[in-house]
Order: structure tokens, then C-alpha cells, then sequence
């Protein structure tokens, strides 16, 4: 890992913790749902503009692909 990848997962895990109202001890969670979240977007970056919305949960899965297309039911 790079200096600069540790750096940008560093700061996505404390904008993490921000977002939660910065409740103790989820360090190493935080972290790694950033390093998840940043390995996503270097896999596919359309994924980096997703919306939560977009991905919400059905019984078959997300409605959507990360690409955007639709599943097919």
C-alpha cells in the first residue's frame, strides 16, 4: 500500500467516523469500510457516484448493477 492510498483511506475512515457522530472504538471498522469503499472505485469507477438509493436492497439484490444497468428479474 502506498503513502498516498493509506493516506485517502485515513481520511474516507474519519469522514466515516464524522458521518456516524463520532462514536468510539469503530477505528478499525471505519477503516476498513473506507479501504472497501476506495478499492470499489479503483475497480470500477462509476461506482464512486453511486447513491446509496440507487443500490438499495430488494429480495433479488440491488436493482442495479455498480454499471448502472438494470438487472434482470
Amino acid at each position: 500500500m502506498t503513502q498516498n492510498q493509506e493516506a485517502r483511506i485515513r481520511q474516507r475512515a474519519y469522514e466515516i467516523w464524522q458521518e456516524e457522530g463520532a462514536p468510539p472504538g469503530r477505528a478499525e471498522a471505519n477503516w476498513l469500510r473506507a479501504e472497501s469503499e476506495l478499492l470499489r472505485e479503483a475497480v470500477d469507477p462509476v461506482w464512486q457516484g453511486e447513491d446509496s438509493a440507487s443500490m438499495a436492497a430488494t429480495p433479488e439484490g440491488p436493482a442495479t448493477t455498480p454499471s448502472g444497468r438494470r438487472r434482470r428479474r
